[in-house]
């Protein structure tokens, strides 16, 4: 059984290369075959680029989420910035999908197009969410 979603915000278990490569958000869960001892892979989009890890080589990333604008911890510019990339999430993970579905199906030209809509949405993805990192980062919310 899988442990993290699509969508899960995590970080790698090695502290080495944790700072390097930062969260990434897991676009793609690979079940195990058989054997459910067998952890799950995972395909984990970092700012560095895509990587597929298997469950043991990642931990979630957990953030405070406080949705009461009266609480000293709910910050209106995180909850933005958060909404942003979960927006761009979706966007990159259903061009992901249909640039996987039509491998094969549709006319080189179409495909580029599509291709180049999905680099598209991978670019936001990654802008949005090194604005969301950073503004963590800064304002510690």
């Amino acid at each position: 059984m899988p442990v993290f979603k699509v969508g899960s915000p995590v970080f790698l278990t090695n502290t080495a290369l944790r700072k390097s490569v930062g969260i990434g958000t897991v676009l793609r869960v690979i079940p195990s075959e058989g054997d459910s001892s067998d952890p799950a892979l995972y395909d984990v989009d970092f700012a560095s680029g895509l990587r597929r890890l298997h469950a043991s080589e990642l931990r979630a990333a957990l953030f405070i989420v406080k949705t009461d604008p009266f609480s000293i911890l709910y910050c209106g510019e995180k909850e933005r910035l958060r909404t942003a990339h979960l927006n761009a999430l979706d966007i990159y993970v259903t061009g992901v999908t249909t640039m996987a579905e039509a491998v094969g199906v549709i006319a080189h030209s179409e495909f580029d197009l599509v291709k180049r809509n999905v680099d598209v949405a991978k670019q936001y993805l990654e802008e949005t969410r090194e604005r969301l990192n950073t503004h963590i980062f800064t304002h510690g919310c």
